[in-house]
């Protein structure tokens, strides 16, 4: 999948992202479509969802980013 059609298939989140979409604790039937069409698993992007938040504290820390 290229960088034009994930961009094309972000844009359909509330915020064009899925980094601030809500945890799966909360029902979403547009993140859990994303999630699809990426061919994500749920699993993955609860691990994208830590990896981006880890990454947030180290930044906001002075830290470097480890992705």
């Amino acid at each position: 999948m290229n960088k034009n059609k994930i961009n094309e298939i972000m844009e359909e989140t509330c915020f064009e992202s899925l980094a601030y979409c809500c945890s799966l604790e909360k029902s979403c039937p547009i993140r859990d479509g994303v999630i699809k069409k990426l061919g994500l698993t749920k699993k993955d992007f609860m691990s994208l969802k830590e990896t981006f938040n880890n990454n947030l504290h180290l930044m906001l820390k002075g830290g470097k980013n480890e992705l």
